[in-house]
């Protein structure tokens, strides 16, 4: 499996964002809302399926343009791509009265267990405060996406990547940001060749400060060289800091 390094401890937020309350319960990243006062089990059962469905559908939203393109081989249908990493993401969820949890590490786990894709070894992600790179196998093609977040847990920028590895570290370009980011998350995966490739990349760069309108027409290129039968494919890797 991939190889990621990042401070747990560093990995959570607090904040409200529509009409949802975020914040750390014993170690754990956390999103809820007011308890009502009604007490019907089936009731609290059913507002725990809505938030946790919010939750999984909001998810879905950021990530899907970078999470499409790792199912290049699996699913060319868009809308059929979404549903698919929706219900990843809904199953990824916990919730306890008031409360549903997404951890982004439960989410690549279950991903890539349902894509069938393993993260490959020989990528190395560092994703601290302190230092953010990713190294990956020369020649292999790298994506990443990394948004960053306000005090709030709200969505104030995004840089999504793509190239040709060298063999060496490659730094992680932050994106511009409108305001001040305190968190920062990001998911990546590789692809390796398994013979000549046409690609000589790098598509592109994409950076703003609206991480739910990426041009998916910058992935087209890339995805057609990814569903070629001469790269593989794997599994993601994720991770996530608190500006020091």
């Amino acid at each position: 499996m991939g190889k990621t390094a990042f401070n747990p401890i560093t990995s959570q937020w607090s904040g409200k964002i529509g009409g949802f309350t975020y914040s750390v319960r014993d170690g754990n990243q956390i999103i809820s809302k007011v308890a009502s006062s009604k007490r019907d089990p089936k009731s609290v059962k059913q507002m725990q399926v809505r938030m946790r469905f919010k939750l999984a559908s909001q998810f879905t939203k950021l990530w899907d343009s970078l999470l499409l393109t790792n199912l290049a081989k699996i699913e060319s249908n868009a809308s059929k791509g979404q549903n698919l990493i929706r219900k990843v993401a809904f199953h990824s969820t916990t919730a306890e009265d008031d409360t549903a949890l997404l951890r982004l590490e439960d989410f690549e786990n279950r991903f890539n267990a349902e894509t069938q894709q393993v993260a490959s070894a020989d990528l190395m992600l560092l994703f601290t405060a302190t230092t953010q790179s990713i190294t990956a196998p020369d020649g292999d093609i790298v994506a990443y996406q990394i948004v960053a977040f306000d005090q709030n847990s709200t969505p104030i920028g995004y840089n999504v990547v793509t190239y040709v590895s060298d063999g060496t570290a490659k730094q992680i370009g932050l994106p511009l940001v409108r305001g001040e980011a305190v968190r920062y998350d990001i998911i990546t995966f590789n692809t390796s060749t398994t013979g000549a490739s046409s690609w000589a990349g790098p598509i592109g760069n994409i950076n703003g400060n609206d991480p739910y309108s990426i041009d998916a027409e910058v992935y087209s290129v890339l995805m057609s060289e990814l569903s070629s039968s001469n790269r593989v494919i794997h599994g993601i890797v994720t991770g996530s800091y608190l500006v020091a």
